[in-house]
């Protein structure tokens, strides 16, 4: 079966125009039912755009990192050189090596 699959439904409007409505009601000159009126965009468009639903996502998703990093080449660097001298990486061990360094660098910080 060919995939060669084609839109069949035009967009209703520009990035811009939406960019240009979402700041009319953000800044509240208009709320969503006038907005989509005026503009001729759907409302579910703008409201969901406005939750973040739809559109652009968070910039920086997700939990902090505990490594820095130009910590954890480091550490990716360690692991290879175990594998390559035939110590066998299992779970455990990589985690000892990780929670080792993270100590060091503690007791670094901390004189």
């Amino acid at each position: 079966m060919v995939r060669n699959y084609i839109k069949k439904k035009e967009k209703s409007c520009s990035k811009e125009k939406l960019l240009e409505v979402l700041e009319l009601v953000k800044s509240k000159m208009l709320n969503s039912y006038e907005a989509a009126k005026t503009f001729n965009i759907p409302r579910s468009t703008i409201v969901s755009h406005l939750y973040g639903t739809r559109g652009q996502k968070k910039v920086n998703p997700g939990i902090k990192t505990v490594f820095s990093i130009d910590v954890e080449p480091k550490i990716a660097s360690y692991l290879h050189t175990l594998e390559k001298y035939g110590f066998p990486l299992a779970k455990k061990r990589s985690q000892n090596i990780s929670i080792t360094i993270r100590r060091k660098k503690r007791m670094n910080n901390s004189i």
